[in-house]
């Protein structure tokens, strides 16, 4: 399930390429039917190398016991990981099966980038004690993909700049994307044994939500600039970031455009999105202005809403 903030976000980005660029609209329309469909790509990516780490268990354990000389790290039995409930669930999960058919995960990564994400978990004290264990309970379980999910994903460096490289909106879509990891890993134990959900994107929903917001902005662009401009008091126009320019007329669109969405919810979230993507004074200069045009508008009778309790 997506964030209506993170598809603001994802409109915002559009329609700042768009403005710079100035390439046909049409162009937009794939860029964030792309963007909408990465995120849920990202997730699946996430299950996958969790998968594969264990994959890479398995593999240096069987390699390890092969050998005339062994160490005690050499037969330690890594290759337990496997037969964690959570990472069987995964492989046996029909949606994850036909989400990596779409997906061409295989040219993202070598063997040497599982082998330093198993690294990153396999001298840790979690991890030593759980292999070591003839029957983990459940809790123990649990708690070793919590620390594959922070130690080898989370806080580490190679995993950010492996992700970041082929999935350019990582950094936008990381909290969604890694709230639904945790979310269905924490669902699966605590109500063990339970089949394993793994969160539908709807991508439709979100494509139709996204496209119709940056539409709205991109073809009214004039006639939300002429609401917009007369409010600049104190401000001179063209010193008016690229960026709040945009979050404005987002926000305006949907006062006027979005009969379902309440007012002042849309005033809080460009607010809000103005924190992260533009300057320190952008939250102030946009709440200012915001709360001004939908008075205005109110008594203009101008924002119908539709629903109780909207504005």
């Amino acid at each position: 399930m997506y964030s209506r903030r993170l598809l603001r976000v994802k409109a915002l980005q559009a329609l700042y390429a768009y403005e710079i660029n100035a390439l046909p609209l049409g162009t937009y329309d794939n860029v964030i039917k792309k963007s909408v469909g990465d995120t849920f790509a990202q997730y699946i990516y996430l299950l996958h190398l969790l998968t594969e780490i264990a994959g890479y268990a398995q593999q240096y354990h069987h390699t390890q016991e092969s050998r005339n000389v062994q160490s005690e790290a050499d037969l330690r039995p890594v290759h337990l990981l496997a037969a964690n409930p959570y990472i069987e669930a995964i492989l046996k999960h029909e949606a994850y099966q036909k989400a990596l058919k779409t997906y061409s995960f295989g040219s993202l990564y070598d063997r040497d980038f599982i082998k330093q994400l198993f690294g990153e978990i396999s001298d840790k004290t979690g991890f030593v004690s759980y292999i070591n264990q003839k029957n983990p309970s459940i809790e123990e379980h649990h708690k070793v993909v919590k620390l594959i999910l922070k130690r080898s994903f989370l806080e580490n460096e190679t995993f950010w700049e492996n992700i970041s490289e082929h999935f350019t909106c990582w950094d936008d879509d990381c909290d969604v994307v890694v709230n639904k990891f945790a979310t269905s890993l924490n669902e699966f134990f605590e109500g063990f044994p339970r089949p394993l959900h793994i969160f539908p994107f709807n991508f439709k929903e979100a494509e139709d939500f996204t496209l119709h917001l940056f539409h709205q902005v991109a073809l009214n662009d004039e006639a939300l600039q002429k609401i917009i401009s007369p409010k600049y008091k104190n401000w001179e126009e063209e010193r008016v970031n690229k960026i709040d320019t945009i979050l404005l007329k987002l926000a305006l669109a949907e006062l006027l455009y979005f009969p379902e969405i309440p007012s002042k919810v849309s005033i809080n979230e460009y607010v809000e999105i103005s924190k992260e993507y533009s300057t320190p004074k952008s939250k102030d200069f946009l709440n200012g202005i915001l709360d001004v045009l939908m008075k205005e508008l109110e008594r203009e009778g101008k924002i119908k809403k539709v629903g109780r309790g909207l504005r």
